[in-house]
């Protein structure tokens, strides 16, 4: 019986320590969108980094629904992971928008430490009802109209915060009227991404 109270209070705790930029809570795996819904027709999406490389290191895999987990006053929170991880070539490699729209505000995937940055971006277009959010990255712009493309920003070393560990990668999460979808589905273009 500890156990199980033990487990209910890391999901409480995830629940008020984590913004909702953070995929901890194990009750329910991320919601898509099949593509071969006859209501959803995906349109393509310029890619924010080049070349298009996942993250696949010692700490985790890049990929739409990957596990993750972590420790949360000393339990263990399973989750999956709710975007898709692209590995940056170098540092400070520059972000594209991947949408035209506008860039609304930044985003942090670390409510602790706001060092960390990001943006989200609305879709405007082609691109209404659609959303990204990309984390690991410092854009040069903040309410202003961007077009699918154009460089945003800079990526940042999250390495700093990892270790060497961990790739240094843009994460990229994609909506669709508030549905999370899967990005690989809007940045493959008929290729896979190595």
């Amino acid at each position: 019986m500890g156990n199980y109270f033990k487990w209910i209070a890391g999901i409480i705790a995830a629940y008020f320590l984590l913004d909702d930029n953070k995929a901890a809570i194990p009750t329910k795996p991320p919601t898509s969108v099949p593509p071969t819904s006859t209501t959803f027709q995906p349109v393509y999406f310029a890619p924010p980094l080049e070349p298009m490389r996942m993250r696949n290191d010692t700490l985790g895999a890049g990929h739409f629904g990957a596990r993750r987990r972590k420790v949360v006053n000393g339990v263990e929170v399973r989750y999956e992971h709710r975007g898709l991880d692209l590995k940056s070539m170098y540092k400070y490699q520059s972000v594209k928008s991947p949408i035209t729209g506008y860039i609304k505000r930044y985003a942090h995937p670390y409510e602790s430490d706001l060092k960390w940055e990001g943006c989200l971006i609305i879709g405007e277009g082609i691109y209404t009802g659609y959303t990204v959010k990309m984390f690991y990255m410092m854009p040069n712009m903040i309410g202003v109209p961007v077009r699918a493309g154009q460089n945003i920003g800079q990526m940042q070393n999250i390495s700093e915060k990892h270790g060497r560990a961990m790739d240094n990668h843009l994460h990229i999460e994609i909506r669709k009227n508030g549905f999370l979808l899967d990005p690989a589905i809007f940045l493959l273009q008929g290729e896979p991404i190595a």
